[in-house]
């Protein structure tokens, strides 16, 4: 029984839809933001919606690991050029993270197991990741703004959008056939 199933694109295909997923992962947390500043909400919304997350997910999942990774390092330093976000204090963690993002969706597309499973175990690992990576930061460099228990905090807060993910995750793998 094969236990995996390798999708293989064009190179031409898989820069456009990397544009495409650092350009989603750019402007979507401008509108997400938008929405916090109409509602009152504030960045809270973009803590929860985790809305640069998604493009990067799924282009891991849809172009393979090595596109996923470089998009989850490229969107968050281009936001921040362009946009000032992600916060200084959050830019390299969020990159790491995203990095992770694409690179686990990427590695875990072509698994033969539930799409809603592939998008937990990414998103699962690159937020254990997060948590890696603070409490690294706090013992080698006594980083300042960051701490354990503000990590847990943003962690819960991305719940409700790692469920979101996780949905259309799902129904992506199923109608593009990624890992079938």
């Amino acid at each position: 029984m094969e236990k995996t199933a390798i999708r293989k694109i064009t190179l031409r295909k898989a820069a456009l839809c990397s544009a495409a997923a650092v350009t989603a992962a750019v402007a979507l947390p401008q509108l997400v933001h938008m929405l916090g500043r109409l509602t009152g909400t504030g960045a809270l919304t973009g803590q929860i919606l985790l809305p640069m997350y998604l493009p990067v997910l799924l282009l891991g999942f849809y172009a393979g690991p090595a596109a996923g990774a470089v998009a989850g390092i490229v969107s968050p330093l281009l936001s921040f050029a362009l946009t000032g976000m992600p916060a200084p204090s959050q830019l390299g963690i969020m990159t790491a993270e995203l990095f992770c993002y694409g690179l686990f969706a990427g590695i875990f597309a072509p698994l033969r197991i539930n799409p809603a499973l592939k998008a937990v175990a990414a998103s699962a690992a690159a937020r254990l990741l997060r948590l890696a990576v603070t409490a690294a930061a706090l013992l080698i460099f006594k980083a300042d703004g960051l701490s354990l228990s503000g990590t847990l905090h943003i962690l819960a807060l991305g719940l409700p959008g790692m469920a979101l993910h996780t949905v259309i995750a799902a129904y992506f793998i199923k109608k593009t056939g990624v890992g079938e």
